[in-house]
């Protein structure tokens, strides 16, 4: 059974700030819906990930 987008979102997210960028690229591979994943404020999240970074 497929994640929600939800989960999903918050998988990458928290991979990205924890510089797990194999787990990044395993979960967008493997979902084509991960790429389009948005919050409520249309960020994504390569966007909140460089936010917290920089």
């Amino acid at each position: 059974m497929p994640k929600s987008k939800r989960c999903l979102y918050n998988d990458i997210k928290h991979a990205i700030i924890n510089a797990k960028m194999h787990i990044v690229q395993h979960i967008i591979t493997n979902d084509n819906t991960a790429i389009n994943l948005q919050n409520r404020h249309c960020e994504t999240p390569l966007h909140i990930a460089l936010n917290i970074v920089i």
